[in-house]
């Protein structure tokens, strides 16, 4: 009990004596854990990914948007604005160096049942309802029209998922840039269907349908062959078949308009289109290019437009929290950090060094009168412990809380862990080195 009693009043002792050093080591090792553990994750791309995608052997990243939806539709107060915000989509997606894919092969197509009636006649169309609404429904029809609904299958594609997956036609065209490009936004959306829709569509058939809340003017454009099928990208299982889906594309440009002549809210569904064209956008990995360099593109790109950038989904920690810094403030970040971390090392040896200095002749004392060096040693180890328990705490709170910045980046915390542990082990060699050669 003695000896307990000695090494915790020489700890404290030593602490109180260097308070105010003690507490500056404190804060500045917390400062320094943190953005080395943030600096690591981003030039290291330290997380466990989720969601990356494999076509053909070949990785995509998931695409996403960093901001609410409701920033990108603030930026489209006007038809100028919703033309940034769709050309800034359409430049990706149309740009042979990202190779970009847009699809979504569960995104039902919403009709009137009287529209349904008219087309299918007397035939059965149980097998064309999405199998989870498979019942005509009373619901709206837009945001205004309400009355009884039907569901059909349908799937999103935009002309690199289609090209990409080949898909043939029977009858008809395809897709193509220029027949995805309308003049303005009351023109026809063209749209191809399955195989098992012959006698029931027709080339240059219209149609209004209502996907994602908004209403869309419709034409038939195309056939598909009998058993076509596409993968399911997401679920990286198998195929779709296609024979009883409708094909609507993303990726709709609409052609250069000036000046305001019409009204934004036509603009609108649109806009919200392209950005969800977005959220479900694969980008393909690029060897001449990190995906740094990818992330930088799509937000440079972004500020030319004046919309909000899309970035890459499921990014480190560090990505997320600079994804709106150029290259050059990420850099700036880095040099400040290694700086500050090696400012606090050295600031470390210099305090202990002063203090062992300092305490040597009543660390002899001690010695004299039965005191172990082992027992000194401890004091230190409390100390050194002490120091670096703020840092401790500030990792864990910060590196496992989802609700800070939307994930768990345990791989982050592990390095925070091991920063941690690396300077308390360099530390207590420091003072065992010290005290043996005096």
């Amino acid at each position: 009990m003695t000896k307990i009693t000695f090494i915790i009043q020489e700890f404290l002792r030593n602490f109180r004596k260097n308070l105010f050093k003690n507490i500056l080591l404190m804060v500045m090792f917390t400062i320094s854990f943190i953005m080395t553990a943030i600096m690591c994750s981003y030039y290291l791309d330290l997380h466990e990914r989720y969601g990356d995608t494999y076509i053909d052997d070949s990785r995509y990243y998931n695409l996403a948007y960093s901001d609410d939806s409701e920033e990108l539709f603030d930026s489209c107060d006007t038809v100028s604005g919703c033309l940034n915000a769709i050309n800034y989509c359409r430049k990706f997606q149309e740009n042979e160096d990202y190779n970009i894919i847009a699809e979504d092969v569960d995104q039902p197509n919403i009709i009137r049942e009287n529209d349904a009636r008219n087309f299918f006649k007397d035939k059965d169309y149980t097998n064309f309802l999405d199998r989870n609404n498979p019942k005509p429904f009373s619901g709206y029809f837009g945001t205004d029209e309400t009355g009884v609904m039907l569901e059909l299958k349908a799937c999103e594609l935009n002309l690199n998922a289609y090209n990409l997956f080949g898909l043939k036609i029977e009858k008809g065209e395809c897709f193509t840039k220029e027949n995805l490009t309308i003049k303005s936004p009351s023109d026809n959306i063209p749209i191809i269907v399955g195989n098992e829709y012959t006698g029931i569509f027709d080339i240059g058939d219209r149609i209004e349908m209502s996907a994602a809340g908004y209403i869309f003017p419709c034409q038939v454009i195309g056939i598909l062959k009998k058993g076509e099928t596409i993968p399911d990208v997401e679920q990286s299982s198998g195929g779709r078949n296609l024979d009883y889906y409708i094909i609507y594309p993303f990726g709709i440009n609409i052609s250069e308009i000036s000046g305001d002549t019409y009204d934004v809210k036509e603009f609108e569904k649109y806009v919200f289109w392209n950005w969800l064209e977005m959220l479900c956008s694969h980008i393909k990995e690029q060897k001449n290019k990190s995906l740094h360099d990818l992330i930088y593109e799509l937000q440079d790109t972004a500020k030319e437009f004046g919309v909000p950038a899309v970035t890459i989904s499921g990014t480190s920690l560090g990505m997320y929290l600079l994804r709106k810094e150029s290259a050059d403030s990420v850099r700036i970040i880095l040099i400040l950090t290694v700086i500050l971390m090696l400012y606090t090392l050295y600031n470390v040896f210099v305090i202990f060094y002063d203090k062992i200095q300092d305490n040597m002749r009543t660390y002899g004392i001690y010695m004299m009168n039965g005191c172990s060096l082992k027992m000194i040693l401890v004091s230190y180890f409390i100390e050194i412990t002490c120091i670096l328990l703020p840092s401790l705490l500030c990792s864990n709170y910060l590196f496992s809380r989802e609700d800070l910045w939307g994930g768990a980046p345990e791989l982050v915390l592990r390095l925070a862990y091991y920063m941690i542990a690396g300077i308390f082990v360099i530390g207590i060699l420091y003072i065992v080195f010290l005290l043996k050669i005096r």
